[in-house]
Formats: C-alpha cells, sequence, structure tokens
C-alpha cells in the first residue's frame, strides 16, 4: 500500500500515510487538538514530566518545536543498573533539541536512593516511589 500523498510505501493505515506524512499528520493532530481546547498559550511554560521513554519524549519533541519555553523534568530514583542509561538518552536528546532539562534525585530530595529507601521500608520500588 502507498501513501495518500506520495509514493512511498504506507507504514500507517487509515489514513494511508508513510513515515514523514504520518509524523506531520500526527503532530498537527496535536497541534490542532491544543488550539480548539485552549490548552496552552503562547506565553506558557510547559514542564513535561519525562521517564526518558519513547511516548513522553515524543510528547515533549512535539511541543517544543511550537512552544521553545518548554522544559524536560525526570526524577533519577536511585536504581542501580536500570536508570542512568534513559536519563543519559534525555540529556543528549534535550541537548541536541535546545530543551531545558532539570533532574532530580531522591538521594538529593530524601537523603538515599530508591534502593537503598526499598531495603528499608522492606517494600517493593513500585510502593516507595508512588507515594
Amino acid at each position: 500500500m502507498k501513501c495518500s500523498k506520495c509514493e512511498k510505501k504506507a507504514v500507517f493505515i487509515d489514513p494511508e500515510f508513510c513515515k514523514e506524512h504520518f509524523i506531520e499528520y500526527f503532530e498537527e493532530l496535536v497541534y490542532n487538538t491544543i488550539k480548539k481546547y485552549i490548552l496552552i498559550k503562547k506565553s506558557d511554560k510547559i514542564a513535561v514530566a519525562v521517564s526518558g521513554g519513547k511516548y513522553l519524549i515524543s510528547i515533549l519533541y512535539i511541543l517544543a518545536k511550537k512552544n521553545k519555553n518548554g522544559c524536560a523534568i525526570a526524577i533519577d530514583e536511585g536504581i542501580s543498573h536500570y536508570r542512568k542509561h534513559t536519563l543519559d538518552n534525555l540529556k543528549k536528546f534535550c541537548i541536541d533539541k535546545k530543551i531545558e532539562v532539570k533532574i532530580y534525585s531522591f538521594e538529593d530530595e530524601f537523603g538515599n536512593p530508591l534502593d537503598k529507601i526499598v531495603k528499608q521500608l522492606d517494600t517493593t520500588p513500585c510502593n516507595s516511589c508512588g507515594i
């Protein structure tokens, strides 16, 4: 199946779009929704809580393209062998896209990383972090 806007192979169906036209379509959908419901004003500073995953980074990117007053906020829970690489990816992405990033750590805020808090409370990371 071909893209409805060009001759490239469609990667999205209904409507049929190639990668480039799907991205264009999706971004316009986001911008039109924001405009329709007056979700963001030009003067607003937008903070996007980002885990480092692809979905939230995509949202951050789309919002930052139109609103240059945006920033990313991330939490370094202090989970060994888990968090460092996602935070490194987020930092690199934000540097590349000239997006301000603020990273707060459990250790700085609470005195211990989540790994240590979990051991002290004899609970799971989700229970401690969720609270």
